[in-house]
């Protein structure tokens, strides 16, 4: 057992512990089981006429990933994203282990606690089940794409700020083309619902589905292999976790192969969100300091 697998079991070990010896979890952990369950068995006794379509359900899902992406990504233009606490940088970075493990180990436990916040999708089983007569594995999907989106969209955040935080001018240059996409597949939809059709509901979904949106960062992706779990549909599911793989190498190589700084990177945006964690437990405002500070005749 290596120092890594050693550190995974026993940190998960000691949750356990935790949960079990403090009763608030532990009630917590319960009622939420139960609140689960509760939801599950009302929603098979209630039966509604006149479903929507479900292409309608698949449209709301990709247009949330789509937002989770957006509203996650951008941070890498400012404070960046980390996989690691400050008690893991102290206690994994001096240590002889390889940076590539030490991500890997990283995303691993970045993965369980997205997995973990999507678990509030499977609340909303009455609801979806009630409107769009979707079943249960259906929203454990949903979570899992959810989770997945989250991590990927941190991973992009993360990968802005290595990229950009040390030049101005290439800041610039990939703010722009973030930028750029986002108004390209903005346009499409408003193009395609809108100038087109009148934006009306069914035209709006029918864009949203369409085959150009499967293109979008992280989220087109991961919609289409959710979509493609839920409907049984093997070589669109393929494409989709061959997707999902593809993008984890590319950032592999990224990170590891052409960033020399990358403890560097990781540290200082490690930094910033100790520090607006611990300004907000205290109650006072985080004074954000400037990245370059320019002197000269006034």
């Amino acid at each position: 057992m290596n120092s890594l697998s050693y550190l995974f079991i026993k940190k998960t070990k000691n949750k356990i512990r935790c949960v079990i010896k403090q009763p608030s979890k532990l009630i917590s952990a319960v009622l939420l089981t139960a609140v689960l369950a509760f939801s599950f068995f009302t929603s098979l006794s209630s039966q509604k006429g006149g479903h929507r379509s479900i292409e309608e359900f698949y449209a709301i899902v990709a247009l949330i990933y789509a937002f989770l992406f957006i509203n996650i990504s951008k941070n890498g233009f400012s404070a960046g994203a980390s996989f690691f606490s400050m008690a893991d940088i102290n206690l994994l970075f001096p240590a002889p282990i390889k940076s590539s493990e030490i991500l890997f180990s990283g995303m691993v436990e970045q993965l369980g606690k997205t997995l973990y916040m999507g678990a509030f999708v499977l609340f909303q089983y009455g609801l979806a089940h009630e409107y769009y007569d979707v079943n249960y594995f259906t929203l454990v999907f949903v979570a899992l794409g959810y989770g997945l989106t989250v991590l990927f969209s941190q991973m992009t955040a993360m990968l802005i700020y290595i990229f950009s935080s040390d030049s101005e001018k290439k800041g610039k240059i990939i703010k722009t083309a973030y930028y750029s996409v986002l108004i390209f597949f903005a346009g499409f939809i408003l193009y395609k619902s809108g100038i087109v059709n009148g934006f009306e509901l069914p035209e709006l979904v029918a864009a949203a589905r369409s085959d150009v949106m499967y293109l979008f960062p992280v989220s087109g992706f991961v919609s289409l292999t959710v979509e493609a779990a839920c409907a049984s549909q093997i070589s669109m599911l393929l494409i989709g976790i061959s997707c999902c793989v593809v993008f984890i190498l590319i950032y592999y190589i990224l990170v590891t192969r052409m960033k020399s700084d990358f403890y560097e990177d990781v540290l200082k945006s490690s930094e910033k969100a100790h520090s607006a964690i611990t300004a907000a437990k205290e109650g006072k405002a985080e004074e954000p300091l400037p990245l370059k500070i320019r002197t000269g005749d006034i």
